[in-house]
């Protein structure tokens, strides 16, 4: 799944050196999945069975900063080295439930990233150096100095990344949503994260957002598989039984149990 095996891989170990190569793999055949189809590739990170294991979540948050960055023109190299931060920051900074601060799952893993580099003909490779730069400007030191707003991309990285960590609440047995983490996410938008960076989310994943729970006008249940078009963003195509259903009418936002409630 889009390189899924590749993140349980590096998740093994957690105090090593970042293994670059592995990471720059992950990146690369999410982007090829995204530049394949956009939405396909949406649903196969946020509908997967077995729940939210950590590299499943770090998956997502790459996904996610990737998908942002090429909707907003990024060039290919900074798009693929701010999704590695997230790739690599999430795997580094959250639990099973939970997770840590983003300033402190960047001080670990600067140390990781600095401990080994790939090494190309001039030098340290550019990739290694935009990763680790953009990690390092995440980290607690930097943020006292108050440096960060010269580098923007690292509040999506963060947004990412505290997405993430809320997706899987710790001392409590249920998962979120993806629309619950856009509230959350809305939530927090301009105060701790850029409204700007908030709403190129919400573009991205759509107002009713695949994996989400939806009750159709007619009483029935399902879990959106795609999200609505820009201009009907409430009718999104929905998964009901085995049946795909193209929605013409406003859906809404229901928790997840009333779907296994409606199978009863």
């Amino acid at each position: 799944m889009l390189g899924l095996s590749v993140v349980e891989q590096i998740a093994e170990d957690n105090e090593g050196p970042w293994p670059w190569t592995k990471g720059l793999a992950v990146v690369r055949r999410l982007e090829k999945g995204l530049a394949a189809k956009d939405g396909a590739a949406m649903r196969v990170v946020e509908l997967a069975p077995d729940g939210w294991p950590l590299p499943r979540r770090a998956l997502a948050a790459c996904q996610l900063v990737l998908q942002v960055l090429t909707r907003v023109g990024a060039s290919p190299s900074n798009r693929r080295a701010a999704a590695h931060a997230a790739l690599a920051l999430t795997l580094q900074g959250l639990g099973e439930r939970g997770g840590v601060d983003a300033e402190q799952a960047a001080d670990a893993l600067v140390a990781r990233m600095t401990r080994e580099t790939v090494q190309a003909r001039s030098g340290i490779a550019p990739q290694c150096l935009l990763v680790t730069t953009l990690v390092h400007m995440m980290g607690s030191r930097m943020r006292r100095q108050d440096t960060i707003a010269s580098l923007t991309v690292t509040d999506l990285i963060d947004l990412a990344y505290e997405m993430e960590r809320a997706r899987c609440p710790s001392g409590v047995a249920f998962d979120l949503t993806r629309a619950d983490l856009l509230a959350h996410a809305v939530q927090l938008g301009g105060t701790r994260f850029s409204a700007e960076w908030v709403r190129a989310v919400i573009k991205i994943c759509g107002a009713v957002p695949v994996g989400a729970t939806v009750r159709l006008q007619d009483g029935r249940f399902g879990v959106v598989i795609e999200p609505g078009p820009a201009y009907n963003p409430w009718c999104p195509v929905v998964l009901i039984g085995r049946d795909r259903v193209a929605t013409t009418a406003p859906v809404m936002l229901v928790p997840p149990n009333k779907l296994q409630r409606s199978k009863n």
